[in-house]
């Protein structure tokens, strides 16, 4: 088991905590305060009491729409260089591979901070120093790293999708084959028991494992400690898509016309050639399967759009 992520029956459960103090610089009290004082002065939006002492006990829409109130009251802008008064980013998070549901804002303050404000389930929200300051990280909810005691290693989105080490695009069927269920597998020894080859049961609890494909080591799954894309992070400026503002991100039509190409090909051929058609191709193609997915997947794709137009753009700037 990792640190930050784990595998229990086959699914992937990644720390909240931990993917939340990757992004951020550490909580900004005073801001926290002034959003819990601020909403305690305005009017319920929850049949609850109201709360003695602390921040007010409101529903997750209550605090979402208190939370655009707030940013919007105290001159907090959005993180869009080019749409400033448009309002903060909001991105949810349910159903992800996150161990707790959550929601986010992303916005910049008057002096120029750029902050998150993030509530996780139920509790109050809390305002964070956004340190990646990349919309793509913030929607993407689902990567982690698949570690092999020998070193062998890879990066798994969501879908079927991966990519080395050292970002290339692969697939799960081609690094661990065409199975449904890869890249689990079952034990091999309580397959061997149930196929009569073994007199005696394993005594594992039966947990799916993840076997490298290199050397057949059991892996263990993580948070990535290096993103393969990591020369692109932290640009100066980004145009986060004006769509990605609601609590499910949607995509904004691209300028080139819709290609009927499979998404991860056109990634892959782009990725190769940092052509710029090719790019272009590429933003197009995984735009139009985001528009058509849902979960897990529609927020994969979105990031490959978020990420491409950071290319593109720091392509054009350069």
């Amino acid at each position: 088991m990792g640190t930050h992520a784990r595998i229990g029956n086959g699914v992937i459960s990644i720390d909240t905590a931990a993917w939340l103090d990757r992004r951020t610089a550490g909580p900004l009290d005073d801001l926290t305060g002034d959003l819990h004082r601020w909403a305690a002065a305005r009017p319920r939006h929850s049949t609850d009491a109201p709360a003695t002492t602390g921040p007010p006990r409101l529903s997750r829409d209550a605090w979402r729409q208190t939370v655009v109130d707030w940013c919007t009251a105290r001159g907090h802008t959005s993180p869009d260089p080019t749409d400033p008064l448009a309002g903060p980013i909001v991105v949810a998070h349910e159903g992800t591979r996150l161990d707790r549901d959550l929601w986010l804002a992303l916005s910049v303050t008057p002096d120029g901070c750029p902050i998150v404000v993030v509530q996780i389930e139920d509790d109050a929200p809390t305002v964070y120093v956004d340190a990646t300051r990349e919309l793509a990280d913030w929607v993407d909810a689902d990567t982690v790293q698949i570690v092999c005691p020998n070193g062998h290693g890879w990066w798994w989105r969501a879908g079927r999708a991966l990519f080395t080490a050292d970002g290339r695009p692969n697939t799960l069927t081609a690094v661990f084959g065409a199975n449904l269920d890869a890249p689990f597998t079952r034990c091999a020894v309580c397959a061997a028991f149930d196929q009569g080859r073994r007199s005696i049961p394993c005594g594992c609890d039966g947990t799916p494992w993840i076997v490298c494909p290199l050397c057949g080591r059991r892996c263990d799954v993580d948070l990535p400690g290096t993103d393969p894309h990591a020369p692109l992070r932290h640009q100066e400026h980004r145009t986060p898509s004006d769509d990605a503002r609601t609590s499910r991100p949607t995509i904004a039509s691209a300028e080139v016309a819709p290609l009927p190409d499979d998404p991860d090909d056109v990634w892959q051929r782009a990725m190769r050639s940092l052509d710029d058609d090719r790019l272009a191709a590429a933003r197009q193609a995984n735009a139009t399967r985001a528009r058509s997915e849902t979960g897990a997947e529609h927020r994969y794709y979105l990031a490959r759009v978020a990420w491409l137009d950071q290319l593109i753009r720091h392509r054009t700037t350069t």
